[in-house]
């Protein structure tokens, strides 16, 4: 409830941790053996942590719901549920592990959620779908197919959820769907800190390009380890609606691979963003018969960015965790570009130093104990 505690997902050893911002202690581990696909979710009381344990973690054929103290402890098992559909994803793009990372599995990002009165709000499958989870008896309620994943308000009392066809609101005190026609291509779902504005990015393929050539297939498959590979190039659009007006703002747009994590600054004084750029430049050096030198400087990373309220030129604070100097300032003719595919080079890592590639995320799985915004 103080808002000075920030807990993460170690995703390499399947860990949960807590970190108290304040003492400036090291992290403390508060559980192991966690499925790191889904996030932690914090109590109504800011008490206890809960956290998820895959079926390949002695959870049998369901998903268990597990819950310990904020300061470490033995889990409690406080119930289970099933998920379904295939949660497989094979990549075809070489910036896909880094758009997964920041956007979830496939771009689906799981749903775990502690309500008030012993409730969860749990993703029900890996493609989509939301089913409410009691306690009380371990049943749960679907709330819909249409479900992707989202984002819970800041008071909890709502839910702002993806849907094919734009972003719905669920209000947990009416248990009231009201849909907000955004379109289709919704990637990532955010509230404002007072809880009156919904984020969202909306990404609309634009170009695409195979490599396919039987010729390349060996080396092919060394450089990106599948073949063949097709690159996604998105027009990005970051919004923002008003939930009283329904009024609906442009705040930045781009191109790249898609949109990571949205995080408004409780302030107001702007939001960051996370950017995966397109596979373009790398596939353009593959092409042109790069050395393995030139493919890693140019493969596409993670950029972490601040756009400032009422600003439109959004700043580069960090490349794949490295840092910029000075902040890059990145307009929408950085990132926008007017070639095809075959020529398109992401302008912003011409001019702010190749970086090398990694695969972890830019913005990785922090969860404050105020709710997240």
């Amino acid at each position: 409830p103080d808002g000075l505690r920030l807990a993460f997902v170690d995703v390499t050893n399947a860990e949960l941790r807590v970190i108290d911002t304040a003492e400036g202690r090291s992290p403390r581990r508060v559980a192991e053996g966690i499925d790191p696909s889904f996030p932690p979710a914090w109590s109504p009381d800011g008490s206890r942590m809960a956290d998820v344990v895959g079926p390949g973690e002695g959870a049998g054929d369901a998903y268990e719901v597990r819950a310990a103290a904020a300061e470490g402890g033995e889990p409690e098992v406080l119930g289970a549920f099933v998920l379904g559909g295939e949660c497989a994803h094979t990549p075809d793009d070489p910036a896909d592990a880094a758009y997964f990372a920041e956007a979830g599995p496939g771009g689906h990002d799981p749903v775990l959620a502690w309500l008030p009165d012993d409730l969860f709000l749990v993703s029900m499958r890996c493609d989509g779908g939301l089913g409410v989870l009691s306690l009380a008896d371990n049943q749960i309620t679907e709330l819909g197919a249409d479900l992707i994943d989202g984002a819970l308000a800041p008071d909890r009392t709502r839910f702002a959820a993806r849907t094919p066809a734009g972003v719905a609101i669920l209000d947990f005190r009416t248990w009231e769907r009201t849909n907000l026609s955004l379109g289709e291509g919704v990637g990532q779902v955010a509230w404002s800190a007072d809880g009156a504005t919904i984020y969202a990015s909306l990404e609309r393929l634009a170009d695409s390009l195979t490599l396919d050539s039987a010729a390349d297939r060996a080396r092919g498959e060394e450089v990106f380890g599948f073949w063949p590979v097709t690159i996604h190039v998105s027009d990005l659009t970051l919004v923002a609606v008003d939930l009283d007006t329904r009024r609906e703002r442009v705040l930045w747009q781009g191109q790249g691979r898609g949109m990571g994590r949205i995080s408004p600054a409780p302030d107001g004084s702007g939001l960051l963003f996370a950017l995966v750029p397109s596979g373009a430049l790398v596939a353009e050096v593959f092409q042109s018969g790069g050395d393995a030198f030139a493919l890693r400087e140019n493969w596409p990373a993670a950029g972490l960015y601040w756009l400032g309220t009422g600003e439109t030129t959004a700043r580069l604070l960090a490349y794949s965790g490295i840092a910029q100097a000075g902040y890059a300032p990145v307009s929408y003719t950085h990132l926008r570009a007017h070639e095809t595919v075959l020529d398109l080079v992401c302008r912003l890592l011409l001019e702010k130093k190749n970086i090398t590639p990694s695969l972890s995320s830019i913005t990785p799985h922090i969860y404050t104990s105020l709710p997240t915004y």
